[in-house]
């Protein structure tokens, strides 16, 4: 169906055919208001598709499309925005209707279209005006938010802390990481939202203030007789040394809050609960200890990511592995000890079930699944092998073909070393597209944004002028190719640049190099 849309003060809709039109009631006071204030202008809002979108018939429009919606009053601007919008001096026609919450704004104008105006035109299938636009299948929900969880783990001890920092800046801070927290844990997220929470928190910590202004004052009566009581137990033998050092720990981050001049009633309190908890879960009696206590069933998949940390065969710390040789694999922790000198203890498995030993968790990173934790990476690398796919999760849902993919370079922002004994990097191209996770070996690593170094070996003609040739690829010129045109050389080698162009390695007849082209310039 066409959808067609007139907006003024007062409007009444008819029907005609498959389309809808707008025709306005306008008495003698209204055309009065309108000719002098209204009619033949438009408050027009502009934007840009913010995920690639699908028409009933599967047509894809490209993220980044642009999408207008227009109102004669500004203040009433609101609805759907549109790919075609046509604006006349009595009705606008509209088709290709795009819900708001996939478009992110970017301006509002005032123009004026007495003798009619398109105020937005593309190009598009008849299925789009069928119904309104949604998201390509998958896009709502597949989504990468590894770095996110980085971000948020890493800025949640200044959210704990508000009596550090002014309240203005703290309150800007506080609800960009509640919102990124739960854009977070939400499984319907889309990447825009990922990507502008992550933005977002980032920006409120860098911004925080730390506060100059002294406490109320605050009772700590109650919190100075809980670390009096501490110290008494940790002098009593009848308790393991190991959970009276402990104790000592808790009773050391008692006494920093007690001196904290800033330190507010709330976190007071909560500390001096915590502490004197302590005294139940920390202090072991010597007769009832077992060092690494009781088995605890555990489960999840964790990667290694500190080489100085050995496992061992049992609690009598018996060497069993090294570090070194287990870094950056990925296995199951199918349980757990938490031993007494403080310390916990996991118990180690490969895919096939087979025992690595007990491992301190203060070398591991724990991952949402069998893919392991997430690892930032920042590499660019080119793909070369077409029979590897990329995939949308580690549920294996495909996502793109390596043929469609192939001899393109692209950034590997991270990676998850898989279980299964594999690497997989999380590819984007060089606008911040996602393009799902790939097998590593499908890659070959690039010394930055051009890609990897692909023989060639074919002969090349130059054919246009006023291309440069470059002596690298952080674009230092090296020569034009106006005095080149009609020569012929040898593409010793390619790169597949990020920014879409394939650049050949030049060399004349004697070995001497020319530098870089770009393809197009040459045949």
């Amino acid at each position: 169906m066409k959808y067609s849309k007139f907006i003024t003060l007062t409007i009444a809709l008819v029907t005609v055919g498959t389309s809808m039109t707008g025709i306005p009631f306008i008495n003698e006071k209204e055309t009065a208001y309108a000719s002098e204030s209204t009619l033949g202008k438009s408050y027009v809002e502009y934007g840009k598709t913010n995920i690639d979108l699908e028409t009933t018939d599967g047509s894809i429009i490209e993220k980044g499309t642009p999408v207008a919606r227009a109102s004669r009053m500004k203040k009433s601007i609101s609805g759907s925005y549109y790919l075609v919008l046509y604006d006349g001096v009595f009705m606008y026609q509209a088709w290709g209707e795009v819900p708001e919450k996939y478009v992110t704004s970017s301006k509002i104008e005032l123009q004026t279209t007495t003798d009619g105006k398109f105020l937005i035109k593309n190009d598009i299938p008849e299925s789009a005006n069928k119904a309104p636009l949604k998201p390509v299948k998958g896009e709502e929900t597949v989504t990468e938010k590894g770095f996110l969880g980085e971000t948020v783990s890493h800025t949640r001890l200044a959210s704990e802390n508000p009596s550090l920092y002014t309240k203005e800046t703290y309150n800007v801070f506080k609800k960009a990481f509640d919102q990124a927290s739960r854009v977070l844990n939400d499984s319907s997220a889309t990447q825009a939202q990922v990507n502008a929470a992550d933005k977002s928190l980032t920006n409120a910590f860098n911004k925080l203030k730390k506060s100059e202004k002294p406490s109320e004052s605050i009772d700590k009566i109650g919190l100075g007789k809980v670390i009096h009581d501490a110290k008494i137990y940790e002098k009593d033998d009848r308790y393991t040394k190991e959970s009276r050092d402990k104790l000592v720990i808790e009773r050391q981050k008692a006494e920093k809050v007690m001196k904290n001049e800033r330190a507010t009633q709330a976190e007071v309190d909560k500390m001096a609960n915590s502490l004197s908890n302590a005294f139940k879960t920390v202090l072991v009696e010597v007769s009832k200890a077992k060092p690494e206590g009781n088995y605890i069933k555990d489960g999840r998949y964790v990667t290694y990511s500190n080489k100085n940390y050995n496992t061992y065969s049992n609690f009598g710390w018996k060497h069993r592995q090294s570090g070194s040789s287990l870094q950056n694999k990925t296995f199951q922790a199918r349980g757990k000890y938490n031993h007494q000198n403080g310390s916990t203890y996991l118990s180690l498995y490969d895919n096939k079930g087979t025992w690595y030993g007990y491992v301190n968790e203060k070398a591991v990173k724990v991952g949402s699944g069998q893919q392991g934790a997430y690892i930032k990476d920042g590499r660019y690398v080119t793909l070369t092998n077409k029979n590897y796919n990329s995939w949308s999760n580690f549920g294996w849902k495909y996502r793109h073909s390596g043929a469609s993919l192939v001899n393109k370079t692209y950034q590997a922002k991270g990676k998850y070393n898989h279980i299964n004994g594999s690497t997989y990097l999380s590819l984007y191209d060089n606008k911040g597209k996602w393009f799902g996770y790939i097998n590593e070996k499908a890659t070959k690593i690039g010394n930055g944004q051009q890609g990897a170094y692909v023989a060639d070996g074919r002969k090349v003609k130059v054919t246009k002028k006023n291309y440069q040739l470059w002596q690298n690829f952080s674009w230092k010129k090296r020569q034009s190719s106006n005095k080149l045109v009609g020569k012929t050389f040898v593409a010793r080698g390619k790169y597949y640049h990020a920014n879409g162009s394939t650049y050949y390695s030049l060399f004349d007849n004697k070995g001497n190099w020319k530098g870089y082209i770009n393809a197009n310039g040459v045949k």
